[in-house]
């Protein structure tokens, strides 16, 4: 835990190539088993600064923050509840499904990560306030249409 935090501490850090070696390094920590339980503990505040780095000005820090957050999709139920909670979670997840091109693989990446928050009911609720959305993705992106179809077919 206190590895974690430190390099949190580094990923909030206002010199871009320091943060952004910390977050290659929470990227590779979400590799080997065993470190989820600690990823689950993190606090809120981890979890939002991931959310907003999809907004990163670079491609390879979106890339890197969408990964981490499919990890912690696929943790168990409160944490994908903490992360399909969080404030514009979903909404920045959508945007990205519905901004990429086919050949990006950051829309697949977000399309499961959608996925797997779809499993809990409350957050699945929230994803269908963007159904319009992505049922055109779905109609536009034949590699993620399956998923979407998957996410929508469950409301």
């Amino acid at each position: 835990m206190e590895l974690l935090n430190a390099i949190f501490e580094f990923l909030k850090n206002p010199n871009r190539e320091i943060s952004e070696q910390a977050l290659e390094c929470l990227r590779r920590l979400t590799f080997p088993s065993g470190n989820d339980e600690f990823f689950e503990k993190m606090p809120d505040e981890f979890f939002e600064e991931l959310i907003n780095l999809l907004m990163a000005y670079k491609l390879e820090i979106r890339e890197a923050a969408i990964e981490i957050l499919y990890f912690l999709s696929d943790q168990k139920l409160p944490t994908k509840t903490r992360l399909g909670k969080q404030n514009k979670c979903i909404q920045r997840l959508v945007a990205i499904v519905c901004s990429n091109s086919a050949e990006s693989k950051i829309s697949k990446w977000a399309v499961c990560t959608l996925a797997k928050l779809a499993e809990v009911p409350s957050i699945l609720k929230i994803i269908n306030c963007y159904e319009q959305e992505l049922f055109f993705a779905a109609c536009t992106d034949e590699s993620i249409s399956r998923i979407i179809m998957g996410i929508l077919s469950n409301s």
